[in-house]
């Protein structure tokens, strides 16, 4: 081979050294310093790791993986930026042997807090419903019957004061209404809790299907704590609360402001004042 064949084939040599990838050495650590410290609070978005054998506690930037005691976790300088940092979750062997599983996800509930366009809120905001939240909610008991309701235990005010309304304490909080089909048309239950702590039912009048509303749900007296609008039409084979098909309509929250609202709606409005 003559010296510039040689030249040649250096040259290419050196052409894909070029283009190859630098292979990365990250190392083994669990976050936290053995203390009970996992942020590193004099700095932005670190963590404290333990990193190898010894564990020694080092302060990494942490912008990959939740904040939790124990975690484990792969540490070391991302190519890209050349920061030492947690570069991700060490999860196969603790899966293996039991352990918790966590999403690898940096924290962020902070861009789903408030409105998305406030001066001071997040930039993904979270759209919640009354489903949510599930304290004395109403939904489908369907392990009982197609027309059975069940509510969810929680607190309630009464005369004597406050209770917790569950069926462990006796209280009633399943109903059948199976009976309150219509043949014909459609109607709304108001479903609500009496003075005793039990669920009970009020009917509306019968309208056509295509007329059924909100607006046609009784009102609750004084002394009843109302809970859900349940929709009855005659064609209807089973009550269903799911994303495409409400019959169910949560009524726990949104409250009556007018003068002279009877006693019901003031304990009900109460609930939101005790953030329930």
């Amino acid at each position: 081979m003559t010296s510039t064949e040689i030249k040649q084939t250096r040259r290419e040599y050196e052409k894909r050294l070029d283009t190859k990838q630098t292979v990365v050495s990250y190392q083994p650590a669990v976050m936290g310093d053995g203390r009970g410290n996992i942020r590193v609070t004099t700095l932005q978005s670190h963590a404290w790791v333990r990193i190898g054998d010894e564990e020694s506690p080092a302060k990494v930037l942490n912008t990959k993986v939740p904040y939790i005691d124990d975690l484990a976790v792969w540490v070391g300088v991302d190519p890209v930026d050349g920061i030492y940092q947690v570069m991700g979750l060490r999860s196969n062997p603790y899966l293996m042997s039991g352990q918790s599983f966590y999403p690898q996800v940096a924290e962020h509930h902070e861009s789903h807090e408030w409105e998305a366009y406030a001066s001071n809120g997040g930039y993904d905001l979270v759209w919640s419903s009354f489903e949510q939240i599930t304290t004395l909610m109403l939904r489908p008991a369907t392990d009982l019957g197609n027309f059975w309701v069940r509510l969810n235990e929680g607190p309630m005010p009464r005369a004597t004061g406050w209770v917790w309304i569950s069926a462990a304490n006796g209280n009633t909080v399943t109903l059948n209404l199976a009976g309150d089909v219509p043949i014909a048309g459609g109607c709304v239950a108001l479903v609500y809790i009496d003075i005793n702590g039990d669920l009970q039912r009020r009917l509306s009048g019968t309208v056509a299907i295509g007329a059924l509303d909100i607006d046609l749900t009784p009102q609750p007296n004084s002394n009843e704590y109302p809970i859900a609008a349940v929709f009855l039409y005659s064609t209807q084979t089973q009550i269903q609360h799911n994303y495409s098909t409400q019959d169910i309509w949560q009524l726990r929250y949104p409250q009556y402001n007018v003068a002279g609202e009877d006693q019901g709606a003031t304990n009900n409005r109460r609930l939101i004042e005790m953030r329930y």
